[in-house]
């Protein structure tokens, strides 16, 4: 319990150390939506039931996953009059799914005993 405690801290920390490269609240936004959408990507990646893949594969697979909503919105908003595509959205997109893929991935690996 105590190493899933920690794993949590440490994503909470990487989380926050994350949103300091970004000063627009845009970028916050961002990340704070793309980092769940990580963590159910990595529950499909890692979990059992799902791919059931291990290590870096799981963390680059829900990273992936959890970066689909941001990609649609970007090609969503760059359809529309005044905007355009903007791939510092898509890097805090993917910084959030990151993180929230990582800490799925450290939780199973604490939880199960296995990587």
């Amino acid at each position: 319990m105590k190493k899933v405690i920690l794993a949590i801290v440490m994503a909470s920390a990487m989380s926050q150390a994350g949103t300091s490269f970004f000063k627009e609240e845009d970028k916050k936004l961002h990340m704070g939506v793309s980092y769940p959408f990580g963590m159910m990507g990595g529950l499909i990646c890692k979990g059992d039931r799902a791919f059931n893949l291990s290590g870096w594969a799981a963390i680059a697979c829900g990273t992936a996953i959890g970066m689909i909503p941001g990609i649609v919105k970007e090609g969503l908003d760059s359809r529309q009059p005044g905007n355009r595509w903007d791939n510092r959205d898509l890097a805090a997109d993917a910084i959030g799914a990151f993180i929230g893929s990582v800490t799925t991935v450290t939780i199973f690996r604490f939880s199960s005993g296995k990587w």
